[in-house]
């Protein structure tokens, strides 16, 4: 693992501001993402996972939501709004992908007339050249009929082929990060894993790096080098994916784990008690602490400080302090 972190993100927070009252939704969140490597961000349906990714990318309204933190890319703060330099690496040296592939693409345009956008925006190419590259990241992500396809409008593709043509589009400008937020929850299962293959392949190829974002433990267990596991808005555990899968240390994330079917074992899984906390009404001290069975008085009343089990194990909870 190269020592120099791709992105690094420090004391990453994002409030959402209604009327004159502002709610933590991400709060003081710091991790890397490794040159070829792939950092998994996991956690229940509202955790605050694509609210991270949407703030590095610079998606949130301003009007909507407070961010103050780090993260640097290529050594540019791509939180800093007024940072002209930043705005240039969005869609060139990093891409995003969605959860729902059609509503990233315009329904009244051709794929070709998209594609050809994305070339306007970020590359000076002729039109014949235009052509010859969209062709190639089409191959290369697995159409046999590239030129039929992107004369088609996105109404007429399944929902794994917008996938792959959404993946297809961000190969256009080479990026260094691409983050994938719930890249196949709105897909079949058998399309699920083609989609799963199609970017370890093209991360093994082009050496970018990935930031997947889920709350699927099968896509953490295929993907990822590293994983953050996130509760709240708050990081629980931050470590490798052997660490994370044979010697968890959060309770979350033991009981993550525990609640997955698995076909290798006896004992049915484990669903967690209670409900993930709303936003607008987060518990005193530790937000897992209503949920957790090993929740010690402490952990009602205060919320605890990051501990290092070791260089690259880091863990948010009194059982360790």
């Amino acid at each position: 693992m190269s020592a120099q972190p791709l992105l690094q993100v420090k004391n990453l927070s994002v409030s959402l501001n209604r009327n004159t009252v502002s709610f933590p939704v991400v709060e003081d969140l710091s991790f890397n993402v490794f040159p070829g490597q792939t950092l998994a961000i996991i956690g229940e349906s509202g955790s605050g996972k694509s609210i991270t990714a949407q703030s590095l990318m610079q998606l949130l309204p301003e009007e909507y939501f407070s961010i103050s933190g780090e993260a640097f890319l290529h050594k540019e703060n791509l939180l800093d709004r007024k940072n002209l330099l930043s705005k240039t690496l969005f869609g060139s040296k990093m891409a995003m992908i969605f959860q729902n592939p059609l509503a990233s693409f315009d329904p009244v345009f051709t794929i070709e007339q998209q594609f050809h956008e994305v070339i306007r925006t970020h590359l000076d190419l002729t039109k014949k050249v235009a052509h010859e590259q969209i062709v190639t990241v089409l191959r290369e992500t697995g159409f046999q009929d590239p030129e039929r396809c992107i004369k088609l409008y996105p109404h007429e593709l399944s929902g794994g082929m917008l996938q792959r043509m959404a993946i297809a589009m961000t190969l256009l400008t080479s990026p260094d990060l691409l983050i994938a937020d719930e890249p196949t929850t709105a897909l079949d299962v058998s399309v699920q894993y083609q989609i799963l293959q199609l970017l370890k392949t093209l991360q093994k190829k082009t050496g970018m790096s990935l930031l997947v974002i889920t709350h699927d433990m099968g896509v953490v267990a295929e993907m990822a080098d590293d994983v953050f596991v996130l509760y709240a808005g708050r990081m629980a555990e931050y470590s490798s994916v052997q660490d994370i899968f044979h010697s968890p240390a959060h309770p979350y994330t033991k009981d993550l784990l525990a609640s997955r079917p698995s076909q290798y074992k006896k004992q049915t899984f484990v669903p967690i008690s209670g409900h993930p906390p709303h936003y607008t009404n987060l518990p005193k001290g530790c937000c897992y602490s209503p949920r957790c069975q090993k929740a010690l008085p402490i952990c009602y009343k205060q919320s605890p400080h990051a501990i290092s089990l070791n260089d690259h194990h880091h863990v948010r909870c009194w059982l360790y302090e």
